[in-house]
């Protein structure tokens, strides 16, 4: 075979060159990979820790305002959420082992409640001057609704249970003034004297 020219001995060299960068690459590749799986490995071996503890959580706004609070008061878990103007509008907590929800307007006044209080469930409305208006309860196999007036006096009642269903209307004094019901299947309709007690007319 003839001599090799200039040309092609040059071709070889880059040849050879690239072929030497080609196998420093793979080296660096593989160095890479290992190093990957040992990372990956030694990532898994690593207990991840799912808990986070704290006395108070905050979560803020783009503007950096308070809009929600996790912490302990008094003593009970509590969870609050606040609007634009830092004003709370809903609480949710555990006070004496029970469960409570709040609901709070714009002005910060207690609007409803809801609640379970030794096994009994009970939803209560507010006016805006925080006075009870509405109640709804179920205490044992009974559910009872009433209403109050704007100075929280109680002036209508309605319960119905297995037995009986009755419609209760009070005076301004709270006194039972008529009741008007289904007692054991047979209606019956009662008118009381002011003290709430004696009847004064009934049907049947």
């Amino acid at each position: 075979m003839g001599q090799e020219t200039p040309d092609l001995q040059a071709l070889v060299g880059r040849l050879e060159k690239v072929e030497r960068q080609n196998q420093r690459l793979r080296r660096v590749v593989a160095a890479m990979a290992a190093l990957g799986v040992v990372v990956f490995v030694i990532g898994a071996a690593q207990p991840k820790s799912r808990t986070v503890e704290a006395e108070v959580f905050i979560l803020r706004d783009v503007r950096g305002k308070t809009r929600a609070e996790m912490s302990m008061i008094m003593g009970e878990p509590s969870l609050r959420l606040f609007d634009t103007n830092g004003k709370s509008r809903l609480q949710l907590a555990v006070i004496q082992e029970q469960p409570e929800l709040t609901l709070y307007d714009a002005n910060g006044k207690k609007r409803a409640g809801l609640t379970v209080i030794a096994g009994d469930s009970h939803l209560f409305l507010n006016d805006g001057n925080e006075k009870l208006r509405v109640a709804l309860s179920v205490v044992t196999d009974v559910a009872h609704f009433a209403l109050h007036d704007a100075k929280e006096k109680l002036r209508m009642t309605l319960a119905t249970s297995e037995r009986q269903s009755p419609i209760t209307l009070f005076d301004g004094n709270e006194k039972r003034r008529v009741m008007l019901g289904v007692f054991e299947n047979h209606p019956a309709l009662f008118f009381f004297k002011a003290d709430g007690e004696t009847p004064v007319y009934s049907i049947p």
